[in-house]
């Protein structure tokens, strides 16, 4: 009986002594959130029953990462509680717990978090811009763990890169669009840093936002030759472009195209890289002319130089028994100038040549005298006309003249003069002066006989020369009719049979 109540005893006594050695034990509470480089508070008792020595050991414990942030050699006395607070940066990161150990004795704190993540909010004016609009971020950045980030701020768009201060976690930036900023959408990228005096990044934040920059028209562009001889076709081809020179599609432009007394002569709307042709007639006005294009403000002007052009149109015509060429000035300046015509046929070959001398526009013909059938090679300047098996019937005496009041007078006066012609050849005057004069018994011999001739020239023929040659003197009635008295004497009549030879 007496044993088993001292077993009793030794029973009881064994949970009291075991609870009685109590080891380590936490006495402050930590926080749930801890940012990197916070400092760390850990306050914790260590007892023992009896007298031990040892290192006590604090652990900071993430995830399987165990950093040793305390240790010291201690004495702990029996039934003497040792309070211990140590204070630590939180270097590493995650989910946490801090273990403290002596003598074999191991405690693990509440756990918590360690985190480098700084939470970043903004707001932009914009997320649509236009070339050297301002685009404005007003923002906030707070550290995991609550506290107000006094830091920095990085934000880039595209190749632009600026750094902002954060002072109670707010920032306000502005960034300016380029005037040259291609149109697309660009990557905005704000990181919220907090770095030590080495530059060592230990919390870090950063959001991204997609923002557009829109296409606006710029200018114009326009791919023409400065310097044209006509006739030419040339081609038109703008181009409506953006702020970086692209192109810019189906938006309208107008062109207008000034001759050189300013006058519009072609004005067209076109889209942008579209094409038109416009053709420069041969006889185009030589000069400065313009070309000018127009969108809305934007204005584009191209100058365009006409270089002069000597050009002639040639045909052969034949009418009223007569071949002659119909010649054409469709340059843009007067002509002035030789043409040589060669006439080739079974018999042989003749080169003959014209001068000509037309202003623009006009036209002019010039008799050919060959009868028979020609091929005809005309060579104008660099200009080449050819004429196959032409049936030529020469020229007429009198050729064609168009009927008009200076037609019907010449004929007039032609007629005119053969009346009078005729009745002083039939001595009609002298018998009409004969019935005045009765006291003579016979009218007066006529010593004298006389003549009127009438000659009509073409423009290219040389009066002046023709006069010279034969020492006469034509009497002008217009531009191409003339007239000349001839007398019977022996002389004249020599003289007039020769001139009459060379004129057919």
């Amino acid at each position: 009986m007496k044993k088993e109540v001292i077993f009793l005893i030794v029973l009881l006594l064994v949970p009291f002594c075991s609870a009685s050695n109590k080891g380590i034990i936490f006495t402050n509470e930590l926080q749930g959130v801890y940012s990197m480089r916070d400092n760390i508070n850990v306050e914790f008792t260590v007892e023992k029953d009896i007298t031990s020595s040892g290192f006590v050991e604090v652990v900071l414990d993430c995830e399987g990462d165990d950093l040793v942030v305390y240790r010291k050699y201690q004495e702990i006395k029996s039934d003497f509680k040792n309070d211990f607070s140590i204070d630590f940066p939180a270097l590493l990161k995650g989910d946490c717990g801090v273990i403290v150990k002596f003598s074999g004795f191991k405690e693990k704190s509440q756990e918590f978090e360690i985190s480098d993540r700084i939470d970043v909010d903004y707001d932009l004016s914009s997320k649509y811009l236009f070339p050297l609009e301002n685009l404005l971020i007003n923002g906030t950045a707070i550290k995991k763990n609550k506290d107000l980030l006094e830091g920095i701020v990085k934000i880039s768009l595209d190749d632009m890169n600026k750094t902002f201060e954060v002072s109670e976690g707010e920032f306000s930036a502005s960034f300016d669009i380029k005037k040259d900023t291609p149109p697309g959408e660009y990557r905005l990228l704000i990181e919220a840093i907090e770095k030590d005096a080495d530059n060592v990044v230990f919390n870090h934040g950063e959001v991204s936002e997609v923002v557009e920059v829109k296409s606006k028209p710029t200018s114009i562009s326009l791919d023409i030759d400065e310097s044209i001889r006509p006739p030419t076709e040339i081609s038109i081809n703008p181009c409506l472009l953006d702020q970086a020179g692209g192109l810019i599609k189906n938006e309208s432009l107008i062109i207008k195209l000034f001759d050189p007394n300013r006058d519009i002569v072609f004005e067209e709307t076109i889209k942008s890289n579209e094409n038109l042709s416009y053709f420069f007639t041969s006889n185009s006005t030589r000069g400065g002319w313009e070309m000018n294009v127009y969108h809305g403000s934007i204005f584009l002007s191209k100058p365009i130089y006409i270089e002069d052009n000597k050009e002639l149109d040639i045909e052969i015509v034949n009418s009223s028994g007569s071949s002659f060429f119909k010649i054409t000035n469709i340059g843009n300046m007067d002509y002035e100038g030789v043409v040589n015509v060669l006439f080739k046929n079974s018999t042989g070959e003749e080169k003959v040549p014209i001068n000509v001398n037309l202003k623009i526009r006009e036209t002019d013909d010039y008799p050919i005298e060959l009868i028979g059938n020609y091929n005809l090679s005309v060579q104008e300047g660099e200009k080449k006309f050819e004429f196959r098996n032409v049936y030529l019937t020469g020229a007429s005496v009198f050729p064609e003249m168009k009927i008009g009041f200076w037609s019907f007078f010449i004929f007039f006066l032609i007629l005119i003069a053969f009346i009078v012609f005729f009745l002083i050849k039939k001595g009609f005057f002298l018998k009409i002066a004969g019935l005045f004069k009765k006291d003579k018994k016979h009218p007066e011999k006529i010593s004298k006989k006389v003549y009127m001739c009438f000659c009509e020239f073409e423009k290219w023929f040389d009066v002046s020369d023709f006069l010279k040659k034969y020492n006469l003197s034509f009497n002008k009635i217009n531009d191409k009719l003339y007239f000349i008295i001839f007398y019977s004497s022996k002389k004249h009549g020599e003289k007039l049979f020769k001139f009459a030879e060379d004129l057919m």
